[in-house]
């Protein structure tokens, strides 16, 4: 057998004798010998006088194909966010071997994936998910073909729940409330009364996110005779649904002993024009109660509050007040944001929790450390920086100005994008700042991207260097236990989006100099970042 391989591979070489040198090196990139693929194609490119964009292609697709094939599970995952990221046909063989994995969870992760492809092959390689034996990858892919306005397929999920465990209901409940045929409004009634109380609060929050009217009455009854989460949820909904008729009843749920469930009904009531209702919430926010704190955000009233919070030793409640400020667009938020942004809190996150009924959601700060392999939300620095940039320019800027000099590898990137089209000075001054190596060359980069005149093609290649030496991307696949709206990509750092955002920038450019960096990170950099940076070169050689 040996013998045999190794007489095919001399007859192999021996057939590039003479061959063209771009076969030769395409061979070579094939065979996985990509430093050597590389380099002979710098002189080839060399010897041409250009790029060969048509064999840039060919080299990338054959990177990410080999990467799909190693026995390495970050570069089969990897190898599937790029097919998607490069949005190039040809890799939705990738794609498909994805969806023959073992792991429920990469299967997911190959069908999110497979959504960003208009593509009628994605569309039938999602439909054979449909007979999963796993209900969560069955309910993704049947929401996803009903995204893309496949017919018939909330039909088929019916079928299925007649056949079903009832306590497999919840997981699709959403699919039935997001539909107004009469055969779905059956199934929301049959939800609403089912024997499984997750399939009850699903089944109210669903109606009240999406304005179902149609089942007013059954959200009527809920907030009378339901259980306590149940009452919250139908509480919330009837404020979504503009139910003035339902003000007795929520005016009764406010006296209840349960504090969430007085909290949304009162909330309710606000938006239904009774403004006094607001003096509970107040009270209950001056109490330290987060979610109370929370809605004063959305409710966008009790601004002096709000800023007395925001000062509060407790972390949790600075942080909600902050964010509700930020809701308010009121800039006395920015000395209290300045300090969550602190270096001295950088391993700590800010994670979502909710009400007892889901209607209510509130941050904790909690050390991340704790929350390694946790499908938990967080609201990240980047989502900070976002809400604050919101408020005027001017403020923002002042903002910008104060958190940038922390030099946090999480705080920078974010700020330098957020600015990069308002306000070209404050990044040249970061080209100058000495002892400030992160926001110089994120500066840098910002620059390039928004093509301004000057040395900065040169200095981009420091930040590849930079982040070739990490893992650029990391594809955590979703839990099949977890929301799977939730499911996101994430990096070793906060700042995947932005890494994203600026590799798109970069291969917006379409110039020789940003091929040219990607083909020396290609070489020397970190192996797992090699399907990314290969979806990112055939971006640039389209």
């Amino acid at each position: 057998m040996f013998k045999a391989l190794f007489s095919l591979f001399i007859i192999s070489s021996s057939l590039l004798i003479g061959a063209p040198p771009a076969a030769q090196i395409l061979f070579k990139m094939r065979q996985g010998a990509i430093e050597q693929a590389i380099t002979s194609y710098k002189d080839y490119k060399k010897e041409k006088g250009d790029h060969d964009y048509a064999l840039l292609q060919q080299m990338a697709l054959a990177i990410i194909q080999d990467s799909s094939r190693k026995n390495n599970h970050d570069l089969q995952l990897l190898s599937l966010w790029a097919s998607a990221f490069s949005m190039n046909n040809k890799l939705l063989p990738v794609l498909a071997k994805g969806l023959e994995n073992e792991d429920p969870r990469d299967i997911l992760a190959t069908l999110f994936f497979l959504m960003s492809f208009p593509d009628d092959h994605a569309v039938s390689l999602i439909r054979k998910e449909l007979n999963s034996p796993w209900l969560p990858i069955q309910a993704t892919a049947a929401e996803f073909l009903i995204q893309k306005k496949e017919k018939g397929i909330l039909e088929i999920v019916a079928r299925w729940l007649d056949r079903l465990d009832p306590r497999a209901y919840p997981i699709f409940v959403p699919l039935f409330a997001a539909s107004e045929e009469r055969f779905a409004v059956c199934w929301m009634r049959k939800f609403l009364h089912a024997a499984n109380p997750e399939t009850r609060l699903i089944a109210l929050l669903e109606i009240g996110k999406l304005g179902r009217d149609d089942l007013l009455e059954e959200v009527r009854e809920a907030a009378k005779t339901g259980n306590l989460q149940e009452k919250e949820a139908a509480a919330h909904a009837l404020g979504s649904l503009g139910d003035s008729a339902s003000i007795p009843l929520l005016q009764d749920l406010t006296r209840q002993k349960d504090p969430a469930i007085r909290l949304v009904a009162s909330y309710s009531l606000f938006r239904l024009g009774q403004l006094k209702a607001e003096l509970l919430i107040q009270e209950a926010a001056s109490q330290g109660n987060l979610f109370a704190i929370a809605l004063l955000g959305q409710m966008k009233t009790s601004q002096d509050l709000l800023i007395r919070l925001s000062q509060s030793s407790d972390l949790d409640i600075k942080a909600n007040a902050t964010l509700a400020l930020l809701q308010g667009k009121n800039s006395e938020a920015l000395p209290a944001l300045l300090s969550l942004l602190h270096p001295n809190l950088k391993n700590l996150a800010l994670v979502a929790i909710a009400s007892p009924g889901q209607s209510l959601l509130a941050w904790q700060v909690k050390a991340q450390i704790t929350l390694k392999n946790k499908p938990v939300m967080i609201f990240s620095k980047q989502r900070l920086i976002e809400e604050a940039s919101t408020l005027s320019e001017k403020e923002f800027l002042a903002f910008a100005k104060e958190a940038i000099l922390f030099e946090d590898k999480e705080t920078v990137p974010a700020l330098i994008w957020t600015v990069k089209t308002h306000d070209k000075q404050f990044l040249l001054d970061q080209l100058n700042r000495p002892g400030a190596p992160l926001a110089r060359s994120w500066a840098t980069l910002a620059l390039y991207t928004l093509k301004e005149k000057g040395p900065y093609a040169a200095h981009v290649h420091e930040w590849f260097v930079e982040m070739k030496k990490l893992a650029i991307v990391s594809v955590t696949p979703p839990s099949l236990t977890s929301d799977l709206k939730s499911f996101h990509l994430m990096t070793k750092q906060e700042s995947c989006q932005l890494l994203l955002s600026a590799l798109d920038s970069v291969a917006l450019m379409r110039d020789h100099e940003a091929i040219d960096f990607v083909l020396a990170a290609l070489i020397d950099g970190n192996p797992l970042n090699r399907p990314v940076l290969a979806s990112l070169l055939l971006r640039l050689s389209e």
